[in-house]
C-alpha cells in the first residue's frame, strides 16, 4: 500500500490489507463508487462466492 498511504491508515507499508473496488455502469459505462480497505487487525476474515 505504499509509506504515505499506510501512515495516513495508521499501518506500516508491509502490513497485508483487503482493498475491495466496487464499480456500477451509469449510461453503459463503468462508474467507480468505492474502494474499501481493510486492514489485517481487523481479525480472521472469510471470502464467500455467491453465484446465481
Amino acid at each position: 500500500m505504499g509509506r504515505s498511504r499506510a501512515k495516513l491508515l495508521d499501518l506500516r507499508a508491509p502490513d497485508p490489507v483487503l482493498v475491495l473496488t466496487r464499480y456500477v455502469r451509469h449510461a453503459n459505462r463503468p462508474f467507480y463508487l468505492a474502494k474499501c480497505l481493510i486492514a489485517n487487525r481487523a481479525g480472521h476474515l472469510s471470502v464467500q462466492s455467491l453465484q446465481s
